[in-house]
């Protein structure tokens, strides 16, 4: 149970973001929706040129700017688009050079990088920041899930109620209804809407992980409680009448926990196979190496055999006239 000081403490926080936001921060933007808050402190650039729908909540710390060309009109469309009822967390950068739109409802963990900016320029040229900016038109699709310290580059489009997760690096499409994840990210789940479970996404997984989707550098049990928690929220987000059946999230959770343990037992089998192969190839290698021994000691053993024939016979000819010697000297006598 939350003690007295920090009901207060939340208390206080949500009543300074309202009154900082009635006050000072909706006069800053070019269109600022009813029921939207922003946590001090926040950051801005060229706040005119961007739209914040209904309902927004903007946590502390962000930075929302844009970079219109120099000449610029008040009448001009906004650069920076935020749709209703989105959720961004602390520490969010959402800069904005040609279009950046977040559709209705997108969740924005803390400390993601959202741009339509490219970061190119001539290196010859003046100093980067002086150099005029370029971009391509970034979308995120209604509902989206952006996972804490996402970056999501220029011409990147996520598709609606897709899953990006933590830490993954977004430079391309995203098809919606899927989850994805590394650097840069790439498809390992697809939302199955008929059965509403997650399954492995058709090529998902690196060499040796037998198709189970698990990306490198994610442990298969951190896959498996990612893949849990996306399975229960979606299963929770995809109907009321969801919750009504507690065996489907169930199910789903217990499916996609034997599809990891059959993936690691795959990936432990040919793990295996391949220590057999590299045993036997290595026990082929030592038989081969002792049979050219014993065919080098073989060959040296009848190579030797004349020169000790010619030996003996050569001291027994010495020892014949040796004995003969004594008798010619008598017989001389």
């Amino acid at each position: 149970m939350e003690s007295r000081a920090v009901r207060m403490h939340g208390g206080w926080q949500r009543l300074k973001a309202r009154w900082m936001t009635r006050l000072w921060y909706a006069r800053l933007f070019g269109r600022f929706g009813p029921r939207s808050r922003v946590a001090p402190p926040l950051h801005v650039l060229h706040p005119e040129r961007a739209a914040v729908g209904s309902g927004v909540t903007i946590g502390p710390g962000c930075r929302i700017e844009t970079h219109p060309p120099p000449l610029r009109s008040r009448k001009a469309p906004p650069l920076l688009a935020i749709g209703d009822r989105v959720r961004i967390g602390g520490h969010v950068r959402l800069v904005s050079c040609t279009s950046l739109i977040i559709g209705d409802g997108v969740q924005i963990e803390d400390g993601c990088l959202i741009t339509d900016c490219e970061y190119e320029g001539a290196p010859d040229g003046q100093a980067y920041f002086r150099q005029p900016k370029t971009g391509r038109p970034t979308v995120i699709g209604e509902g989206a899930w952006i996972g804490a310290g996402t970056v999501v580059l220029a011409g990147s489009r996520i598709g609606i109620r897709a899953i990006v997760l933590p830490g993954s690096v977004v430079d391309g499409d995203i098809p919606p209804w899927t989850l994805a994840a590394g650097q840069p990210a790439r498809v390992i789940r697809v939302f199955d809407k008929t059965s509403r479970r997650w399954l492995p996404a058709a090529g998902a997984g690196a060499p040796g992980d037998a198709g189970n989707g698990i990306v490198p550098g994610i442990g298969a049990m951190d896959a498996a409680r990612i893949a849990a928690s996306a399975e229960t929220a979606a299963g929770t987000d995809a109907g009321r009448e969801a919750r009504g059946d507690g065996g489907t999230v169930a199910g789903a959770g217990n499916a996609a926990a034997e599809r990891v343990a059959a993936g690691r037992a795959a990936a432990a089998a040919e793990q295996a196979a391949e220590k057999c192969a590299a045993a036997g190839q290595a026990a082929a290698e030592h038989a081969a190496a002792e049979r050219i021994v014993a065919e080098h000691a073989a060959a040296e053993r009848i190579a030797a055999e004349p020169a000790a024939t010619d030996q003996a016979a050569a001291e027994r000819a010495a020892g014949s006239a040796g004995d003969a010697s004594p008798v010619d000297g008598k017989n001389a006598g």
